[in-house]
Formats: structure tokens, C-alpha cells, sequence
């Protein structure tokens, strides 16, 4: 009898212990997940004095709403990342630049070498994003290729071919945007960056007038 009670026991203990495991395992699994991939919601107002940059000086005031959903194959080293924002635009005196707008963007990382990485970016954004109030589509493919040095020094060079395509009465304006650059980022303690960027951008537009060329230079620091 003792030793049936004994059975019993080490029985009742060891799934206790395998439900404690069980459980502690789907924990982890489950804020793994809420790393991998999570959503964001956001809220903008926005007013300018003179919103169709015209002589008529129309002074508007806007709100935009936001909602985001973003993916990460891996929650610390990602090779794949997926983001997808829909948001909705509304401005007074004037509906020129009330729509929603849809913004979805893929990035694939990949080690070509030991200190060579490859990173390709195709976005679409359709009538704009909740951070302006460009109405025109865009469709972008950008390959960049990166060397990180020993000392925390990282060298890239990317190209891009960009689309843009504007509404019916702008249409003059649509596109070939496609530009080339190269930067520089140095990485310090605590998360901290200084990046030195130059793009060269060409844009062919279907009216000659609007071709121009651009050179831009961008000098970054961040800090957490």
C-alpha cells in the first residue's frame, strides 16, 4: 500500500513539474512572438498657414490617424521585415489632400561574407504616408551592400529605381526617380551613431520641365 501511495505521488509531482515547464515554455514562446511582431497606432495634427503653397495662402488644419502592423522573421536578428500602414487624412478649407493612404515596406538581409551584407528594400506607397501630404503613388527597389570594418566603422553604397505617378491632372509630373549614394556610420557606446550620407537623385519626368538633378548631403546623430 505504501508503495502505491509512494507511485502516486512522484506521479502527481512529476506533472506538476512537466505543467510547470509546459507553461513557463508557452510564456516564453509567446513574448518571443510579441517581439517578432506587434502593431502601433498613431495620432497626428498638423496645420499650415498656406497648404497648397499657392497665392491664395489657404491656412488648414489636419488630422491624421494611423494604424501599423510590423513583422520580424527573428525578434533579435531579423532577415525579414515586414511593415504595413494604412492612415486617414482630413484637413479644413479644403479636401485636396483628404484620402487614406496605404504604406507597406519589405526589407531582406543577407551575409554575403564575413564582414559583407547584402540588404534589399522594396516599398509601395499609395496617396502618400501619415508624415506628408503627397498624393502620389510611389513604387521603389533599392539594393544596398554594406561592409562593417573591425572598429564598430560601417561603409555602404546603395541604388535605387523609384516610380512616381500622380493624379489625372498632374500627370505631367509622373516619373523615373532613381538615385545613387553611399554613406558612413560610426557606432559608439550606449547605442549611439553618427552617419554621413550623399544620394544622387535623377528624375525624368514624362514633362522635361519637371527633370532636375539633386545631390544631397545628410550629416546624422543619434542617441537613445
Amino acid at each position: 500500500m505504501r508503495k502505491v501511495l509512494v507511485i502516486i505521488f512522484i506521479a502527481i509531482v512529476t506533472s506538476l513539474s512537466v505543467a510547470a515547464q509546459t507553461s513557463d515554455t508557452l510564456k516564453k514562446e509567446e513574448e518571443r512572438l510579441h517581439r517578432r511582431w506587434w502593431v502601433s497606432m498613431s495620432f497626428a495634427s498638423v496645420y499650415d498657414t498656406n497648404i497648397t503653397h499657392d497665392e491664395q495662402q489657404v491656412g488648414s488644419f489636419g488630422l491624421v490617424p494611423s494604424f501599423g502592423f510590423h513583422f520580424r522573421d527573428n525578434a533579435e536578428h531579423p532577415s525579414f521585415e515586414a511593415d504595413y500602414e494604412v492612415a486617414l487624412h482630413r484637413y479644413t478649407n479644403t479636401d485636396e489632400f483628404d484620402r487614406v493612404s496605404h504604406n507597406l515596406t519589405g526589407v531582406y538581409r543577407k551575409q554575403l561574407a564575413k564582414r559583407f551584407y547584402s540588404k534589399t528594400t522594396t516599398e509601395i506607397s499609395l496617396k502618400g504616408s501619415s508624415e506628408d501630404r503627397e498624393i502620389n503613388n510611389n513604387y521603389i527597389l533599392e539594393q544596398q551592400l554594406q561592409y562593417r570594418f573591425a572598429s564598430n566603422t560601417r561603409v555602404a553604397g546603395f541604388a535605387a529605381y523609384r516610380l512616381k505617378r500622380y493624379p489625372f491632372i498632374e500627370q505631367d509630373s509622373n516619373s523615373i526617380d532613381s538615385y545613387v549614394g553611399a554613406k558612413v556610420e560610426q557606432r559608439f557606446r550606449n547605442d549611439r551613431r553618427l552617419e554621413l550620407t550623399y544620394r544622387y537623385d535623377h528624375n525624368r519626368a514624362w514633362d522635361p520641365r519637371n527633370n532636375y538633378i539633386r545631390r544631397t548631403y545628410t550629416l546624422e546623430f543619434q542617441t537613445p
